[in-house]
């Protein structure tokens, strides 16, 4: 008897609970409940979009990844050590980052937790890390603040 393959089935639901989710707001939710203020926000609608946008891609990818799983002969999901570290690393970044934002302000807060999500990954070299941090920050300052019209911390 073949035992089912848990983690793939997982992400197989999960996946496309995503993508149709994505696709859900992108196509109704948007439109329906976003109205365009003349002189506020021209913008409004951007924002949402390219997040409906990016959620159908993960859910795409995160969906194909459970069929490979599902296809692939054996992947046993383990537990480690590093693993859990890592999860709690980027949950402490988070928390790190909003305590610290309000105090320093956006950009040298988004630096460090973008540092932080990197050094996690396993990005070790000081040069790619600071690009990927520095980089990362400014065009989320720049979409967020410039472009949208958002107000960001600090």
């Amino acid at each position: 008897m073949k035992r089912i393959n848990h983690a793939a089935l997982i992400d197989m639901v999960s996946g496309t609970l995503i993508l149709l989710f994505g696709t859900g707001g992108l196509l109704w939710l948007i439109d329906a409940n976003i109205r365009i203020v003349r002189g506020f926000g021209e913008y409004a609608r951007l924002y949402p979009q390219v997040l409906s946008v990016l959620m159908i891609i993960v859910g795409v990818s995160i969906a194909f990844g459970g069929i490979r799983k599902w296809t692939s002969p054996s992947s046993e999901i383990s537990l480690t050590v590093s693993g859990v570290a890592r999860v709690a690393g980027a949950v402490f970044s988070v928390a790190a980052f909003a305590f610290i934002a309000p105090r320093t302000g956006f950009l040298p807060a988004a630096i460090l937790a973008v540092a932080a999500f990197a050094l996690g990954t396993g990005v070790r070299k000081p040069l790619p890390l600071l690009a990927l941090s520095v980089g990362t920050a400014l065009t989320i300052y720049f979409v967020a603040a410039k472009l949208l019209g958002l107000s960001l911390p600090g």
